[in-house]
């Protein structure tokens, strides 16, 4: 090993590893959009416990609350799982794309990845924003119906 081989393997390694972590930003970023194993879980979770709540009040409580327990709240999980994966591509992809900005050794692809990691993890947040809010679609709602002769 010559003067200098070191620093060669040492830029070697650092490549790697902000190869890796672009391709981690961006896998992060699609799954916000798509949705992941965790959120899907977390999603049935809620959905089964809004169920078994409805079916527990559906003789003293409101239905617009048993809507809420069994179609609101599993909705607005998957939303948050979502977000978190969404902020955490953004945050990996802008903190790699900050540390190879100035370096002429990282390589284009790099560099390109981790920006494709940010704007899904952007797209992401956008997404599970509008399904926290309901922005794209109204929650389902409880109408109560009259029975004739009242």
């Amino acid at each position: 090993a010559g003067p200098g081989g070191g620093r060669e393997g040492a830029r070697a390694s650092a490549g790697w590893i902000g190869g890796a972590l672009a391709v981690v930003s961006a896998g992060l970023g699609l799954a916000s959009l798509t949705g992941t194993s965790l959120s899907e879980m977390l999603r049935e979770r809620k959905q089964l416990i809004g169920q078994i709540e409805s079916s527990a009040q559906s003789s003293q409580g409101s239905g617009s609350e048993a809507v809420d327990a069994a179609y609101g709240a599993p909705w607005h999980a998957a939303a948050a799982i979502n977000g978190v994966v969404a902020a955490l591509a953004v945050a990996l992809g802008a903190v790699l794309l900050a540390l190879t900005a100035r370096s002429a050794d990282t390589r284009t692809w790099v560099k390109a990845v981790a920006a494709g990691g940010v704007v899904l993890g952007v797209l992401g947040l956008l997404v599970a924003g509008g399904m926290y809010f309901d922005l794209f679609a109204d929650q389902p709602s409880y109408t109560p119906q009259q029975t004739p002769g009242q």
